[in-house]
């Protein structure tokens, strides 16, 4: 770096370029649009956005970033020591919902592309170059990937730290230093690449600046790392939580004999990660240093996800300093081809169009946004997207219901696709906790919530945690079994346990036969229907009687369960839990009789008619069951009973 013109325009003066505008506008416009709908789609998880979304609401009730989802209550200053998130409390207490913080993430993000303008513009002396240079950071793959999973502070601080590069650039010494410590404060390890520039400062003969930056980058691990996770580990467990500083290295770097079983797939990140810089980073080739010391603890990191892979947040602490490698760069080719002046094929602006296109070309390839234009007509919910983004009717009745039935100050559980909407309490559990079974948690709790067709597609990119439809059944076993717990409303397999009233009864009993009675269908050749029946019980309830028959051994089969669908009546569907949870069907004999009875409600805005049940079992290992539609039905559904409304209830 050297000394710039006081002619030189200031930072907002230099940035006064209505393109460069209305790409970042575009770009935060975008990533906002699909962060939010992943969430409204029932598509992130309580871990990590549900977590952080509880911190930082009891912050601003006055507790050190407290998150209960575990089981054990947990700071954050326990963990990555993220105190940035109390300057984010304020914005968070003004709209309490994890939306806040997808959408201020992506604004973060996109303003990171001010400072590389600036910059580039300074040292290539061209807008539009340096607008080129704009789109390379905003539409680099690994920083759009980050900004896409779920919310970290990581993704904060990559842009301060790109704030910070360019006023050292300007030797603007005070903006220098608000933002490199506001980046440090978002977690504890930003000091790594903080003290590897603070080293490269002081190799390129800036001695003071290069001595004090690693000092507080030294400085800082030490005090967060060492000190304040220390103060604010939890008493019980705290190696289990990853709150001590040999389980965190245990966490994310214990495997690392195994490291040669996934060589290739690290290899095919790393180069997803470095390809875009290299064109002209190479000729800034320290630059890259500084982005590798991020870089490579990911490439060697063991965590689950597998942590390595480009989908994660943990890469995007390089792509300043990537970026910053190739304005350099730029430049050196810039100087060199100026002091030997000669017609050149590729000359060096060539280069950065180049490293756009690369740029633009693994975007497409690798970052997961939808392009169908009727995605983003229809609001999300038409056009052939990724499911991750789209948004279907019972996603819309996940949250108008969940609304309905759950308090708002009550101790609740959930799993970790609905929890993430019932973040902002004080106590908040997931239903199949890390570290504490539900068994022990559910004397605390008021409310458990819980999806019988926990609707998550499995897909390959995040292969940890994915679910399945039997994601539930477990706990909704338990609930069923548990003393003093009933079930008090459902919903298209939406499910509300609590302790007060009568609830709706659920009850199966199994009978030896024999001989096969007669049978009014049959399913495959796994199950028989030997009667069924619905009928109006007391209140607005609803009763309904089935027996069935195993007409062959099925404890080596998948599980299948029954649901019950009522014509007419979007996402109404009932689903069988007496013989889903309470004796499943691998536990039949074949040639036994089993009656199962349970009550159910109807919606409360079901206009006045007859309705016709149709009942299908389903295959449970079949990766859309949740759907139960033809795709993981045995045989046909078959007509089970017709429900008479007179009145509008």
């Amino acid at each position: 770096m050297d000394n710039r013109s006081q002619k030189e325009p200031s930072f907002f003066r230099a940035a006064l370029n209505p393109w460069l505008w209305l790409v970042i506008f575009f770009t935060f416009a975008l990533l906002a649009w699909l962060s939010v709908a992943a969430y409204r789609g029932y598509n992130l998880r309580t871990f990590d956005l549900g977590a952080i979304s509880q911190a930082i609401w009891q912050a601003t009730r006055g507790t050190p970033l407290v998150y209960t989802h575990m089981g054990v209550p947990l700071s954050r200053l326990a963990e990555h020591v993220e105190i940035i998130y109390f300057l984010l409390a304020p914005v968070y207490a003004l709209r309490p919902s994890p939306e806040t913080l997808l959408i201020l993430q992506a604004l973060f993000y996109a303003l990171g592309a001010l400072p590389v303008y600036v910059l580039a513009r300074r040292r290539l002396g061209n807008n539009w170059l340096a607008l080129l240079l704009a789109v390379v950071y905003l539409f680099y793959p690994v920083g759009q990937t980050a900004v896409l999973f779920e919310f970290h502070a990581d993704t904060i601080a990559a842009p301060l730290l790109m704030f910070a590069i360019e006023a050292a650039d300007r030797r603007h010494w005070q903006s220098y230093w608000v933002w490199l410590f506001l980046a440090l404060a978002s977690k504890f390890y930003v000091s790594v690449p903080v003290t590897m520039m603070g080293l490269l400062f002081w190799w390129r003969g800036e001695r003071r600046l290069g001595k004090w930056t690693a000092a507080a980058g030294i400085g800082w691990f030490l005090f967060s790392f060492g000190l304040v996770r220390a103060l604010f580990a939890p008493a019980e467990d705290a190696a289990n939580l990853k709150a001590t500083p040999g389980s965190y290295f245990n966490f994310y770097f214990g495997q690392i004999s195994v490291m040669g079983q996934s060589a290739l797939p690290r290899l095919l990140n790393a180069v997803l990660v470095y390809l875009p810089s290299l064109f002209l980073g190479v000729f800034a080739w320290e630059w890259l240093i500084v982005a590798s010391s991020t870089i490579v603890p990911v490439l060697l990191s063991s965590g689950i996800g597998p942590s390595y892979s480009y989908v994660f947040h943990h890469y995007v602490l390089a792509v300043p300093f990537l970026v910053t490698a190739v304005i350099y760069g730029a430049e050196t080719r810039r100087k060199r081809e100026a002091a030997a002046p000669k017609k050149r094929l590729f000359p060096w602006q060539s280069w950065v169009v180049l490293t756009l296109l690369v740029t633009l070309a693994l975007n497409f390839m690798f970052v997961n946004v939808p392009r169908d234009p009727n995605y983003y007509l229809s609001a999300g919910r038409e056009g052939r997207t990724a499911n991750v983004y789209r948004i279907t009717e019972r996603d819309v009745l996940k949250s108008e219901w969940l609304a309905e039935v759950v308090p708002d100050e009550a101790a609740v559980a959930a799993n970790r696709l609905l929890g993430v909407h019932l973040i902002n309490r004080a106590e908040f559990y997931l239903t199949r906790p890390l570290k504490k079974p539900l068994a022990e948690l559910l004397p605390v709790l008021d409310y458990v919530v819980v999806d019988a067709l926990f609707d998550y597609d499995i897909t390959t990119a995040d292969q940890i945690d994915n679910g399945g439809v039997d994601w539930d059944w477990e706990p909704i076993a338990l609930l069923m079994q548990s003393p003093g717990w009933q079930l008090q409303q459902a919903r298209d397999g939406l499910l509300l346990f609590g302790r007060e009233g009568a609830g709706l009864a659920q009850a199966v009993a199994g009978e030896t036969a024999v001989n096969t009675p007669p049978l009014l269908t049959q399913f495959d050749d796994a199950i028989g229907l030997v009667g069924c029946q619905a009928a109006e019980a007391e209140g607005d309830k609803w009763q309904m009687t089935c027996e069935w028959v195993a007409l062959r051994p099925l404890a080596q089969e998948p599980q299948y369960f029954a649901v019950t669908r009522i014509e007419g009546v979007e996402n109404g569907r009932i689903v069988h839990l007496p013989t889903l949870t309470l004796y499943p069907t691998q536990e039949w004999d074949e040639g036994q009789i089993i009656r199962e009875t349970f009550e159910f409600t109807l919606p409360d805005d079901l206009p006045p008619g007859q309705y016709a049940l149709y009942t299908g079992w389903y295959d449970s290992s079949h990766p859309q069951a949740f759907a139960t539609d033809a795709a993981s039905r045995l045989s046909s559904e078959y007509q089970t009973g017709v429900l008479e409304i007179n009145e509008l209830k």
